[in-house]
This record gives structure tokens, C-alpha cells and sequence, in this order.
């Protein structure tokens, strides 16, 4: 999904518009806003995304490799996913 109208596109147009603007603070200021979407996925929308591109492709891929090259006691053994507090406390 990379059509203009994307939550990906959407958080590079952001961020590149804070490039643009690096030394312009007062612009960047004035054009700046976090876009607005109903949802959006950071594994799938942004870091799949930039996988895709990548040779490596996955972190399944990455971790094959590192299985490859590591001896057994300093391979990952487990790796969790869940969901990150909303809040500080």
C-alpha cells in the first residue's frame, strides 16, 4: 500500500516535511501536524513497509541469519510481542 492517500505516505509526508524544514523553525511550526488516521499499524504500516525493500526482507529473515552465524548460547531464544502501555504509570 504506497498510494498517496496511505497512513504510510501519510507519516512521510510528515516526516518530510520536518527534513524540509530542519533550520526553519518557525515554519516547520506553522505546516506541521500529525496526521490524522483512523488506525495504524507501526509493524505492518511502517516497518514492513520499509522491509520490503530491504534484501534481509523480514526480522524472521534476520533472525534465520543471526541463527546461522551465532553460536546456540548467545541466540535469541524467545522473542514476545504485546501490546505497550498507554500511559506512563
Amino acid at each position: 500500500m504506497t498510494d498517496a492517500h496511505s497512513p504510510t505516505q501519510a507519516f512521510r509526508d510528515a516526516r518530510d516535511l520536518l527534513l524540509r524544514h530542519r533550520e526553519d523553525y518557525p515554519a516547520a511550526l506553522a505546516e506541521f501536524s500529525w496526521p490524522r488516521l483512523d488506525e495504524f499499524n507501526w509493524a505492518l504500516g511502517w516497518f514492513d513497509v520499509i522491509a520490503a525493500g530491504h534484501p534481509a526482507g523480514t526480522a524472521l529473515a534476520i533472525l534465520g541469519h543471526t541463527r546461522q552465524r551465532l553460536s546456540p548460547y548467545k541466540r535469541i531464544r524467545r522473542l514476545e510481542f504485546s501490546e505497550l502501555p498507554k500511559t506512563i504509570s
